[in-house]
């Protein structure tokens, strides 16, 4: 993970049910975002962007995302407005 964004907009307790919707964006060859929405009783109350990024532990550079993690990263691909 490279960079986290999160908006709290209202309260969740422990025990709270609450719906997560996840999504993909800024889909790029070393990068992508998940972006995450955290609704309860259908109200959005927290939502976060992390930029995500694959490294070479050996050299500890950025690396291509792996084809086939790509190719599930995308089916998830959060659609344009």
């Amino acid at each position: 993970m490279r960079d986290i964004h999160v908006r709290i907009k209202g309260q969740i307790f422990m025990f709270d049910k609450i719906d997560v919707e996840l999504t993909t964006s800024n889909i790029d060859e070393y990068s992508f975002e998940f972006n995450y929405v955290f609704r309860k009783d259908g109200k959005s109350v927290v939502s976060a962007t992390t930029q995500n990024v694959y490294i070479d532990p050996a050299k500890m550079r950025m690396i291509p995302i792996p084809q086939d993690q790509l190719d599930f990263i995308k089916t998830i691909e959060k659609p344009e407005k």
